[in-house]
């Protein structure tokens, strides 16, 4: 049985909440927004003040525990809607569990009346506002301890791609860009529309950083199924949000392979597995962020270890925060949509280029990139 990881830590506030969560990257993400002082923080520090335990559980440990989170508990959920879904098909008594606060990752206004009757907030708030939390050594210990030892994880894995990050002076993305089947399934499981997948199976293993129009005019194609259903119920409208955010990337990142010879891609499903976010190593470079697949918040994980390590990113986001999937999509043509992914790459290169004179030349050669 995985190992849970479980810690209590004080708030600035004087407000002590113990945190049961899935892992250890989750912990050190939950205590990141603790830090951040937004709506989850709030909830801890009012918890205490009226003499309450305060409780915080995710949602993969409660399914793990069979439902079975104390009175007033602080409910996390990382994948937004999706794992709202996965919880109720597991512990369906969640519904009728007023007394929960649930905190989300992937908050998308489309998708909130999917929650039901719950009271729902964002993890993370849009901007942050630090404030000391008080954490237990062992725990900052085998916190410090993982980042620390990732970069050499990394070489083991792949030894010439972690020096080419090492190196710096690269726009760096390692995570999904392409879909793969697998991909599919998962963010299409449970959802009956017809239309939806059909579009997205041609873009599996289709070639980056051609210039061919063939990328183009099947994003071009795509976007438009999206749009078609993008005003449908909250689970439809979080699976189209998804698929919409992965456009975006893949239009994004195919302009950048064909502008660049800089770009180091490293996609999940395609290359060995390569993760600099979370190491204190790889600061030389630009991370161009694309935001959650469930939601389009300002801060998310990868946000968090992008500030915690002090690297250099740049955030993009098709759909603003308040903004509903629905009026974007009507608002946008497939056209307007692919525009605003050559525009967003060129902002890319124009922060690069801004933070490393001297360094559009093409200096690195294409097997930094990824195809």
């Amino acid at each position: 049985m995985p190992r849970t990881e479980d810690a209590s830590v004080r708030l600035a506030s004087g407000a002590v909440l113990r945190l049961r969560l899935a892992d250890l990257n989750r912990l050190r993400w939950a205590i990141q927004a603790l830090r951040m002082r937004g709506a989850f923080a709030e909830a801890a520090s009012a918890l205490a003040k009226r003499g309450d335990r305060a409780f915080a559980i995710d949602g993969n440990e409660l399914i793990r525990s069979k439902g079975t989170a104390p009175e007033g508990a602080m409910l996390i959920l990382w994948d937004g809607l999706n794992s709202f879904e996965e919880l109720v098909r597991n512990v369906p008594s969640i519904v009728s569990r007023p007394d929960l606060s649930v905190f989300v990752v992937g908050n998308l206004e489309d998708a909130r009346d999917g929650f039901r009757s719950m009271n729902i907030a964002p993890l993370f708030p849009g901007k942050p506002d630090w404030a000391q939390v008080d954490v237990p050594k062992n725990v900052s210990f085998r916190i410090e301890g993982t980042t620390r030892i990732r970069a050499m994880r990394n070489s083991w894995r792949d030894r010439a791609r972690h020096r080419q990050l090492a190196r710096g002076g690269l726009v760096a993305f390692c995570g999904t860009v392409r879909p793969s089947e697998h991909f599919l399934d998962d963010v299409l499981r449970g959802i009956e529309v017809d239309g939806l997948r059909e579009p997205f199976q041609r873009l599996v293993g289709i070639s980056l950083g051609e210039r061919s129009p063939i990328l183009r005019d099947l994003v071009d194609t795509a976007y438009r199924a999206v749009r078609r259903q993008s005003g449908g119920p909250p689970g439809v409208a979080s699976t189209c949000y998804a698929l919409g955010s992965l456009l975006h990337r893949i239009t994004t990142i195919d302009s950048l392979l064909k502008q660049s010879p800089r770009i180091f891609l490293s996609e999940y499903g395609f290359d060995s597995h390569i993760d600099p976010y979370d190491s204190t190593s790889y600061r030389g470079n630009l991370y161009p962020e694309f935001g959650s697949l469930r939601g389009p918040d300002p801060i998310y994980p990868r946000v968090v270890d992008l500030m915690r390590t002090r690297k250099n990113f740049v955030s993009l986001r098709f759909l603003q925060p308040t903004e509903r999937l629905v009026d974007f999509a009507n608002a946008t043509s497939p056209a307007e949509f692919l525009d605003r992914c050559e525009s967003d790459a060129r902002a890319i290169l124009g922060k690069f280029q801004e933070d490393h004179p001297g360094r559009g030349d093409p200096g690195v050669s294409a097997a930094a990139s990824s195809s």
